[in-house]
């Protein structure tokens, strides 16, 4: 496994900030599908923001 940098880490599922220059990532993930999702947030304000 290759370690990911900020360069391919993923975007805020809600505001688009990059994930990894936060200390505060939160991932929800879920099955679709047969097929694992991971959504991927900057903080818990915008996980709860999404939630709502």
């Amino acid at each position: 496994m290759i370690d990911s940098t900020d360069e391919d880490g993923p975007d805020c599922h809600r505001c688009g900030v990059a994930v990894a220059s936060t200390g505060e990532q939160r991932v929800v993930s879920t099955v679709e599908d047969g097929e694992a999702i991971h959504t991927h947030f900057c903080s818990d304000d915008c996980l709860t923001a999404w939630e709502s």
